[in-house]
């Protein structure tokens, strides 16, 4: 039986922690769960009094899970204090945490994990960069499609240096931002905390701006170190509640796209500030809307399941109590410092039509009164649905099951955990998990996603469509697979099979015979297309076939069968005819084994010739191209890619490429 309630609607709240201050947010997207990194202020700090780095996570973006302190200052033997914004990227199977310290002046280091809440070290005994003092604070990472990653930071002016593969060296030297155009209407006011990514083929850098008080404001480039083009403010500093700094963050989430920043609004203190989250839409073109600073936050996109086990650190909203590091717990930390009548607000419960009977309770106390958890549905005086009584454990280390009846739990509501006691410290609490006839079967079918495109948009035809970007929704509406298990474990955590390749590239395999996937699609305009795939396999006659909309738009399309798996090939053919319009584009599995990393289409006329010309001699390296009008036309890596751009690559014509090492600007002719 599917439940639909259509009348609740739930909003998170801004900001997202309360319990700990939480600055320089620094967002992040790994497989189906959202990471923020944030510093911590202390309390009734008067500076930036900054010691150790934490990290929140969610998949609902209502509720936030605290991953507690990560990594500490001292955890870098050579820094003598601090601990300012930061970044996390995950690379090769590994999460590089990119942070400001200080060694003697302010610099960056680097932090390394294979997991993303840590623990971090230190794996090079040293900065990653200068000390420079404040040229060298609040880092930002980015890989490229190419591989390449890119390093920006910087006040008053950014910089940026290319990564190595191994996250932890570089090559060349630290390059300098020209500031002198691109960063606002007449003048540069840039001034620190860069966010640097790449969305639709447009790089971003957004930053703190106009001094102090700070702006977000942003440019755009069509190449990942410019020219940049000023674009505007973000967040104006007129905004309510907001700190004298800012630090901003993007990511797009299950199809959703978010704007991450810190304010005052719970301190009132410059020097104490916390994370807040909006949710917003990109302009057609690519620009930002103008963004406000919201107490509610964005809505919730998924249900909250109360029959699989919710750590009680786990919330939306919480008053009188805190976080606390205790090693009996699984996750090392729980609910602690507990004061009578605290209380917690997990959003968007469902419960489901059969409802809940009854509810577990993991806690301990030391207390020799004990005191109550009770759950309220919709407010801390809402309904009351279940009652547990906590007694002694005879430890704060020492945690036991603590069981009640659950009576009028159906649905979907806000739920409220209050906690009774004649004093202060009552119990700690590890986690809750409820019981009953609300079947997780059940919630899944209520909370199943609709189809939507995986980056928010439909992807654009002519263009590159990533194979491990199919659309949101599930199994069964975005994807089919076979087998029940993730073989290759990366990017998404559904059971489609990702892999990472050492590249940090992802593409789809373990593809079996009958599995499929879907991608929502944008056809400007009718016609037949040119169509190229980057595909692998050691398996005689595997192969795949196109649809859109169900109706076939290829034939059957072999895949060449290689010595190893790494062995990548292009293969290409051309389309029936694409309506224009809105479509649904099937990859269907027709013969095992064989992995693929993107399929790129192209206009009919957008042919190539024997030869390139190329005016001078072009050094090897990455280029960007560009035509006559400088349009952006896409990336190539030469040498080795100079075949396949004279077969597949812009029509005739001069081009200009640009070195992506240099920036120096080089003639073509096709």
């Amino acid at each position: 039986m599917m439940l639909l309630l259509t009348s609740y609607n739930a909003l998170a709240d801004n900001p997202i922690v309360r319990y700990t201050y939480t600055p320089d947010p620094a967002p992040v997207v790994f497989g189906d769960t959202c990471y923020v990194y944030t510093g911590h202020d202390e309390d009734g700090a008067e500076y930036f009094e900054m010691n150790e780095w934490q990290c929140f996570w969610t998949t609902d973006m209502a509720n936030w899970t605290p991953r507690g302190i990560i990594m500490r200052y001292t955890d870098f033997k050579w820094s003598t204090g601090e601990a300012w914004a930061s970044q996390c990227i995950r690379r090769n199977g590994k999460y590089y945490f990119y942070v400001t310290a200080v060694n003697n002046a302010r610099c960056i280091g680097v932090g390394v994990a294979d997991n993303p809440g840590g623990p971090f070290k230190d794996p090079l005994g040293k900065p990653l960069c200068g000390p420079i003092n404040w040229e060298h604070i609040d880092p930002t990472v980015f890989i490229d499609e190419d591989g390449q990653a890119y390093l920006y930071f910087g006040n008053p002016s950014a910089y940026y240096v290319k990564l190595n593969e191994d996250m932890i060296s570089y090559s060349g030297s630290i390059q300098k931002t020209n500031m002198s155009s691109g960063f606002g209407p007449n003048g540069s006011i840039y001034t620190e905390g860069p966010w640097f990514y790449r969305r639709n083929g447009l790089y971003y850098l957004l930053y703190a701006a106009s001094g102090i008080p700070e702006d977000i404001a942003y440019s755009t480039s069509d190449g990942p170190t410019g020219p940049w083009t000023y674009r505007g403010k973000i967040m104006s500093n007129s905004e309510s509640n907001l700190a004298f700094t800012n630090h901003c963050g993007v990511v797009d989430f299950k199809g959703h796209s978010y704007f991450f920043y810190h304010n005052q609004s719970i301190s009132h203190n410059g020097f104490d500030r916390s994370t807040c989250v909006e949710e917003f839409t990109y302009n057609a073109d690519g620009t930002f809307p103008t963004i406000h600073v919201s107490s509610q936050g964005p809505k919730p996109i998924a249900y909250l399941n109360p029959y699989k086990r919710v750590e009680g650190e786990t919330m939306a909203y919480e008053e009188g109590l805190k976080i606390q590091e205790n090693s009996a717990c699984s996750n090392k930390i729980c609910l602690g410092y507990i004061s009578k009548n605290s209380f917690t607000k997990v959003a968007n419960v469902n419960f489901g039509a059969g409802g809940a009977t009854s509810v577990t309770v993991n806690a301990s106390s030391n207390s020799s009164s004990g005191g109550k958890v009770e759950f309220h549905l919709d407010g801390k005086n809402g309904d009351l649905i279940a009652s547990v009584e906590i007694s002694s454990t005879g430890g704060w280390d020492t945690f036991k099951d603590f069981e009640a009846e659950v009576t009028g739990a159906t649905g979907v509501h806000d739920l409220y955990i209050v906690f009774k006691a004649d004093s202060d410290y009552p119990c700690n609490v590890d986690y809750w998990q409820f019981l009953g006839d609300g079947s997780e079967e059940e919630l899944e079918e209520i909370a199943e996603e609709k189809q939507t495109p995986f980056h928010g948009t439909p992807a654009p035809i002519p263009g590159k469509i990533e194979a491990e970007d199919y659309d949101l929704g599930g199994e069964g509406k975005a994807y089919h697979d076979e087998s029940s298990a993730n073989e290759g474990g990366a990017y998404r955590k559904d059971n489609v099979d990702i892999e990472e390749t050492s590249a940090s590239n992802y593409v789809v395999g373990y593809n079996i015979k009958g599995e499929w996937l879907e991608y929502t699609v944008d056809v400007k305009e009718s016609a037949e297309y040119e169509w190229t795939a980057r595909i692998s396999s050691t398996f005689e006659e595997s192969g795949f076939r196109l649809y859109l909309d169900d109706k076939e738009i290829t034939d059957r399309i072999t895949v060449p069968q290689g010595e190893e798996w790494s062995d990548y090939t292009f293969i290409k053919g051309k389309t029936k005819e694409l309506a224009a319009g809105e479509h649904i584009l099937k990859l269907a599995v027709e013969s095992s084994y064989f992995n693929i990393d993107y399929i790129e289409f192209k206009g009919e006329d957008a042919t190539g010739i024997a030869t390139i010309s190329l005016t001078p001699n072009l050094q090897p390296g990455d280029y960007m191209i560009y035509n006559a009008t400088g349009e952006f036309i896409g990336s190539i890596r030469l040498p080795e890619e100079q075949s396949f751009l004279e077969s597949n690559g812009p029509d005739h014509g001069m081009y200009i490429l640009v070195s992506k090492e240099t920036g120096t600007h080089y003639k073509i002719t096709k």
